[in-house]
């Protein structure tokens, strides 16, 4: 593998983290960064090695570079969220959240996708979004029998 390579890097990153050896997929990556590849996928990638590695707040740095030129990125804005409330700043997660809903809500393709759930009949559903009545078990008392919600 040459060692200036950023894309062999940034590919063998992804092998180590597979592996789930961040230690090294963030070696990998982090010389991609000092090598001069500083794109989206990069700092993304790495933030996620991160947040794997329990290294919370070098991955919010790295997803606020990402941020900083496109702040409506809703999945950076999501994976964010969650490395904040890993840090246990929840005021910090509870507004990317609702900045990350915000942009769902006005891009066509996640409303399309929900409006499009919300018309097809529950029993041609996927399973995990029927809304069937769930059956309950009755107190032993009377009898142990399961009723229908």
């Amino acid at each position: 593998m040459n060692p200036q390579s950023t894309d062999a890097l940034y590919w063998r990153s992804k092998a180590y983290a597979a592996q789930k050896e961040y230690a090294k997929a963030i070696d990998d990556i982090s010389r991609c960064v000092a090598l001069g590849r500083v794109d989206r996928p990069v700092y993304l990638q790495r933030a996620r090695y991160y947040h794997g590695y329990g290294q919370h707040q070098n991955a919010v740095n790295d997803l606020n570079r990402i941020l900083l030129e496109n702040p409506k990125d809703v999945d950076v804005l999501l994976l964010r969220a969650e490395c904040k409330e890993a840090n246990l700043d929840m005021d910090g997660a509870l507004k990317d959240l609702e900045n990350a809903q915000k942009e769902m809500e006005g891009n066509t393709a996640y409303h399309r996708r929900s409006q499009a759930h919300r018309g097809i009949p529950r029993t041609h559903r996927p399973p995990g979004l029927r809304d069937e009545p769930r059956e309950r078990p009755t107190a032993p008392h009377r009898g142990g029998t399961l009723q229908p919600r």
